[in-house]
């Protein structure tokens, strides 16, 4: 039963001008990552910065089922980084293109984050506020009893630039693409479809899809299948370990939370694709760093954008989690049963009302 509507018209004006910041702020945070890769361009290739720096080849390493191998030849490092600059454009734009579209995602801000999670571009940035929000907890409690956490360091900044654009790349393929995605093709293969299953390496969730199998687009987490989380775990661990193990400035306390950062990791990959999962670890290496390198340029500009770009992304993932454990409070209430909404094209007022269960009103959207 819906609401008498002008009971709830302060409710629905605040929602509204919540959906909208929540629609300015993905907005502003997507815009800075094509932004940010320009920068690095700029900061690598200046004759008076990074130029120097990259006239030198470097040896480079590669990573598969978890093991690292050092290739037997040098890189040129001006080469390597036009290379990952070129992978995370390519990126973005597959980002902006799978799934709902960028246009048509923004073109219905009514409805929220239902909308913006079918669009890796602009869900991103409330995906990776939530990680952020949440191995910032772990690490500030393991902090307070006594676990370090440590910092990387690099002995200039062009090295730390090139260096945090290359991890993600390589420890993408090397704990989520080949470990997992083999685990899933193995998984498909069994149903007759070996295409499918070749191509569900590269975005495990569509190849399920496809085949009319579980999936976490349609079924959440019950769309991992066992197998899945088994490599998710093991692969996660391992990476948690591996962090610790090569030093460079890390402590025992970043085990636990690497671990943690990489089953999301591996969760984005098999829900959105690898491209989802090398942006959002791109997020937390080379987009969180360039902006420390560019205040080199102009501090009170770069300080401004990087304090800017840190409350937004706070923002969106404060909402995400409350949004997260309210859809998952309504299912307890349900005891478990999921509900099914009629589609809020059909039946935009039901998104804004309030909807009767168990006796008791409670407001409502299923958009936000």
């Amino acid at each position: 039963m819906i609401a008498d509507p002008s009971e709830g018209a302060g409710y629905g004006t605040a929602i509204s001008l919540l959906k909208a910041a929540v629609l300015a702020a993905s907005l502003f945070i997507a815009f800075t990552y094509p932004f940010s890769l320009l920068l690095g361009i700029y900061v690598m290739y200046e004759p008076r910065l990074g130029l120097e720096y990259l006239k030198h080849p470097t040896q480079v390493y590669f990573i598969s089922y978890m093991i690292m191998f050092s290739t037997p030849f040098r890189v040129g490092r001006a080469f390597l980084f036009a290379s990952l600059t070129i992978v995370y454009f390519a990126s973005l734009w597959a980002s902006a293109r799978i799934g709902r579209g960028f246009m048509g995602a923004i073109r219905k801000p009514w409805m929220g984050f239902s909308s913006f999670s079918e669009n890796w571009l602009l869900f991103m940035p409330t995906a990776s506020g939530m990680l952020l929000i949440l191995v910032s907890a772990l690490q500030g409690i393991q902090e307070s009893i006594g676990i370090p956490t440590g910092s990387i360091s690099f002995p200039n900044p062009y090295s730390g630039l090139l260096s945090l654009a290359y991890s993600p790349v390589a420890e993408e393929i090397g704990f989520r693409l080949t470990p997992i995605g083999t685990v899933t093709a193995l998984y498909l293969i069994k149903y007759g479809k070996p295409r499918e299953a070749l191509l569900s390496i590269l975005w495990p969730d569509k190849g399920k899809e496809v085949l009319g199998l579980p999936n976490i687009q349609g079924d959440g987490l019950k769309g991992v299948a066992k197998p899945e989380w088994v490599a998710a775990a093991a692969s996660s661990a391992f990476f948690g370990a591996v962090h610790y193990i090569a030093g460079g400035g890390w402590d025992v306390g970043k085990i636990s939370s690497a671990a943690l950062a990489g089953m999301a990791l591996a969760l984005i990959y098999l829900w959105r694709g690898i491209h989802a999962s090398i942006l959002l670890h791109w997020f937390f290496n080379y987009y969180s760093y360039v902006w420390d390198v560019a205040k080199t340029l102009n501090t009170q500009l770069f300080t401004g954008l990087e304090a800017a770009i840190y409350v937004a992304t706070i923002f969106l993932g404060f909402l995400g989690w409350i949004r997260l454990l309210w859809k998952a409070y309504g299912k307890l209430r349900r005891g478990g049963k999921e509900r099914k909404y009629d589609s809020c094209m059909e039946h935009r007022d039901v998104c804004t009302g309030a909807l009767k269960l168990d006796g008791e009103v409670f407001k409502y959207w299923t958009g936000f």
